[in-house]
């Protein structure tokens, strides 16, 4: 009869009231209990897959060592958090420190109620929004589980927790250091002591659960940016221009942009995840060498020490390289870029054919056939590069930044001290065209209770001494989104990496920009494989690639330029704009931007820009401080009666008729 068990679900269920995908189970003993072992196999399980949530039971309570209990939750904790996978945990008992660093928790027990024993199960915490936590039944049949009436009466109120109150559930991505996380808990108090705050520092699993449409007690969110624009459509979001939307100054510039949908702020930017190349510091150095500035050097660098250690289980690059995980298409596309090459051209046309696509492929596969400096696709180091870095196996590793949290905690030697990151090396020199960054934000839901209190909440939990602070008290996250951080410096005396963190990150892009990325990821994964496994040419693997890449609706791309174009307008409609000043703002031909307007409406570019320009005039009409002919002058036309002209000719009425109307 096993003890503990761990499951693995790839979507979400809110309290086993909705259905739920089992991707793997595993089961422990009181023989086989060995934690290391256990956060080992829910790593690699992690790692390769699309895991939503861990559902850990027993575990905690078959642990007999108090401090084996807490290093393991934080542990755990910690791997949920690099992998944006949120876990429950079930136990007999917890106390408020459990609390504070679990995602989800609950409570089993027994009550004795009509002479006979009855198993109960109450929610303690659940991703940190609203829930029913009333004690209720229980039963383990061959069906599931069943989730039976509430217990009534004295016994039920006696069982009960003497949880805090709920008012507001804030959401954060500061890191696990408990250290931190009392301290922010201190200050939340202090600077709000009329409000009782629950925070929860982890990514919840869905934009359903962490921004619900109905009323809610959620007052802070933390969103991921490929989240945002789809939960701004859906209307979860609140509009945070009016109250954030002069702080783009503070933050890294495409990291604010992404929080930015149809020229609304709807999050505050946090943290950015980007590839990065990892080092061994001290190995380099043993040798004489310095960090590496091309790849071909590199592969030098490599083959050199690998004959001098004489050390078989050692390599040189470790990469992902596994058709089953998003990490192998994210480092051929950050390989690509920093190389000077893309997908496609300004135009949307796939350019993988050319002379840098075809470079990057065949230098991927000659660090492993003719170098031999990189393991072999599929193996363990391909599959989980990561892990074997922190055991020692590798002198670089290509990986996202965050990765550097998990090493502190896993790693077999000195990370500290020993390993470094820059941005990835072109395959020539003075060839870089960016990485790819992901950014985490925090937004506020559209549903909450109290607006203004999260608004307010917001601003301090993103002000410059609570995220210096957030880096001070734990491991640091490469890379916060504000960019004072980074010369900060008691930060830099802590964390000397920072120094490169604004070189590094003037050059990242984020990978959803590139048209169907989804339908891209799939493709690379099932193509960019066979070139290891099969007979097959790299010529040949691109051109199929690129063919398949062709046969993809172009819907998504095309009206994401659009959407731009008109954002674009937007903010500019009081310039005297061009097609070439709006073509270099997209970074694509006046021609294409023109065609695609065309082939998306009857409307023109500058159809879209005197519509902007008249609703802006029509605005400020309605305000009687401005006078007519300076309204010309405010929404870009320099000439009033070329002015008056194009608005009679939109609205039927001169602007002082107009105005005349209003009033």
């Amino acid at each position: 009869m096993p003890i503990a068990t761990i499951a693995f679900f790839i979507i979400t269920y809110y309290f086993i009231r909705q259905k739920k995908k089992l991707l793997s189970i595993i089961k422990f003993s009181n023989s086989d209990l060995d934690l290391n072992e256990i956060y080992c196999k829910i790593r690699s399980i992690l790692e390769n897959s699309s895991v939503r949530r861990l559902v850990l039971d027993g575990i905690f309570s078959a642990i007999e060592k108090r401090e084996q209990k807490r290093g393991f939750l934080t542990a755990v904790a910690n791997l949920c958090k690099y992998y944006g996978v949120t876990a429950v945990w079930t136990m007999s008992e917890y106390s408020e420190e459990i609390v504070s660093v679990v995602d989800g928790l609950f409570l089993l027990g027994f009550v004795k109620s009509e002479n006979c024993i009855q198993k109960t199960i109450r929610i303690v915490k659940l991703r940190g929004g609203s829930h029913d936590n009333s004690l209720r039944k229980y039963l383990i049949t061959d069906k599931g589980v069943i989730v039976g009436s509430i217990f009534e009466g004295n016994e039920s109120r006696q069982a009960r927790p003497g949880l805090r109150e709920l008012d507001i559930s804030l959401m954060l991505n500061y890191g696990n250091d408990i250290k931190f996380n009392e301290f922010l808990d201190l200050e939340l108090k202090k600077n709000f002591p009329d409000t009782k705050i629950y925070f929860n520092d982890r990514l919840p699993a869905g934009i359903e659960d962490s921004f619900p449409k109905e009323p809610n007690n959620i007052g802070v969110g933390a969103i991921s940016t490929l989240d945002i624009r789809e939960a701004a459509k859906q209307g979860r979001l609140l509009d945070l221009t009016e109250y954030f939307g002069e702080n783009e100054k503070d933050y890294v510039d495409f990291a604010f942009k992404e929080c930015v949908i149809d020229g609304k702020l709807y999050a505050v930017p946090q943290s950015i995840k980007c590839f990065v190349l990892f080092y061994r510091k001290d190995i380099l150095e043993k040798y004489g060498f310095k960090v590496p500035v091309t790849w071909k050097e590199l592969a030098e660098q490599s083959r050199v020490i690998l004959n001098g250690e004489k050390n078989k289980k050692l390599n040189g690059v470790l990469m992902h390289n596994t058709p089953e995980s998003e990490h192998t298409f994210q480092n051929f596309v950050n390989i690509l870029w920093s190389s000077g090459g893309d997908i496609y051209d300004k135009n949307g046309e796939v350019i993988l054919g050319n002379e840098k696509g075809l470079s990057t492929l065949q230098f991927v596969y000659d660090m492993i056939y003719k170098y031999k400096v990189s393991p072999l696709p599929g193996s363990e180091e391909a599959i989980c590069p990561g892990r074997s870095f922190a055991e020692g196996k590798g002198l670089f590793l290509c990986h996202a930044s965050s990765e550097y949290v998990g090493m502190l905690h896993t790693a077999n030697f000195d990370v500290r001290n020993k390993v470094g990151f820059k941005m990835f090396p072109p395959l020539k020199i003075n060839e870089s065209n960016g990485c790819v960054g992901l950014v985490k934000a925090l937004a506020i839901p559209k549903a909450a209770k109290n607006q203004n209190l999260s608004v307010e909440i917001l601003r301090f939990t993103s002000s410059f001494n609570i995220v210096k602070k957030s880096q001070l008290f734990s491991d640091g996250w490469p890379f916060v989104a504000r960019k004072d951080i980074f010369k900060d410096s008691e930060v830099l005396k802590m964390h000397p990496w920072n120094k490169n963190s604004e070189e590094i990150l003037s050059s990242a892009r984020p990978i959803d920009a590139l048209k169907n990325c989804n339908d891209l990821m799939r493709i690379f994964n099932k193509k960019l494989f066979s070139v290891f496994t099969e007979d097959i040419s790299i010529e040949k693997i691109m051109n199929n690639i690129a063919r398949e890449i062709r046969k993809q609706p172009s819907v998504n791309h095309e009206s994401k330029v659009v959407e731009f174009v008109v954002n674009y307008l937007r903010d500019n409609y009081n310039q005297p704009l061009t097609i070439n000043d709006i073509a270099r703002a997209a970074n694509m031909s006046g021609g294409y931007i023109c065609s695609l307007f065309k082939n998306h409406g009857k409307k023109t570019v500058f159809d879209h820009l005197t519509e902007i320009r008249i609703e802006k005039a029509k605005e400020m009409l309605s305000d009687v401080r401005y006078n007519i002919g300076e309204i010309g002058q405010l929404v870009g036309y320099p000439d009033n009666k070329y002015f008056g002209n194009v608005f009679k000719k939109h609205t039927g009425a001169t602007p002082g008729q107009y105005r005349k109307s209003l009033f």
